[in-house]
């Protein structure tokens, strides 16, 4: 958890300040996850901190949300031109 910590603070994820009265604080948790090798054997325990945005309500708490995500074909795609470009 502290290594987690440290990177979201070496890159400057947020910005600790005081919540203002009039915005609701949705809170966050921690999600532990086990990375396996493929013979079965831990390689390591891995923690990221997650924000609640499930507490949130449409038009009360926020009106747009952006999320980058790449789609798997993206990422095919790309393979396939790296192939083919040697």
């Amino acid at each position: 958890m502290q290594d987690e910590l440290q990177a979201l603070h070496d890159t400057h994820t947020w910005d600790i300040t005081l919540c203002p009265t009039r915005v609701k604080f949705i809170g966050c948790k921690w999600v532990y996850i086990i990375k396996l090798l493929f013979d079965g054997f831990i390689k390591r325990h891995k923690t990221c901190l997650v924000a609640l945005g499930n507490r949130q309500e449409y038009e009360l708490d926020y009106e747009e949300i952006f999320a980058s995500m790449a789609k798997i074909t993206i990422g095919h795609t790309v393979m396939v031109i790296v192939i083919l470009k040697g």
